[in-house]
């Protein structure tokens, strides 16, 4: 639906030439290092972050995605490279939701008292038109655990990492 998005199917295209091409599409990225693009936050992090400053927060419920932990994908990964069968792959935890929904559930776990707004943004938001539904499926290899137990396992390690 944009430039960015049009850039990496040229690439996936591009790959597939290669004869023992691996292409890995993952979603909803979170983990403890962060995104340096985004000032090595994710979306958990800012949820918090605003969690802790305000008790209700507007959060799209119209986009819909599959919140990924790096550490399940890094692990995913590494298991379907050392199966040595190029490919294609969906690498993401299992189920879906929307941002509203994964901000309500990160307050649950982190037991904050935050109540989330559902807001409708439509395809283009900031300017930039953006996917509606962008969850992954898992096909070629075993499901991943949900989201959920992920997320759950991130803000446990997430709460090592800082006592640190």
């Amino acid at each position: 639906v944009n430039v960015y998005g049009a850039s990496k199917l040229a690439g996936e295209y591009f790959a597939a030439y290669c004869p023992r091409h691996f292409i890995f599409r993952v979603a909803g990225l979170f983990g403890t290092a962060g995104c340096r693009a985004k000032g090595g936050k994710n979306f958990v992090e800012a949820m918090l972050k605003l969690g802790g400053e305000k008790k209700e927060l507007q959060v799209t419920s119209d986009v819909v995605s599959s919140p990924t932990y790096t550490a399940d994908a890094a692990l995913k990964i590494r298991e379907i490279l050392s199966a040595g069968k190029p490919g294609l792959y969906h690498v993401a935890n299992s189920g879906e939701c929307s941002w509203s929904d994964f901000a309500r559930e990160i307050f649950i776990q982190s037991c904050l008292d935050v109540k989330v707004i559902p807001v409708e943004r439509g395809p283009v938001e900031n300017g930039v038109r953006r996917p509606m539904y962008s969850a992954l499926g898992t096909v070629k290899s075993d499901p991943m655990r949900h989201w959920k137990e992920a997320l759950k396992a991130y803000l446990v390690e997430r709460d090592s990492c800082n006592r640190i």
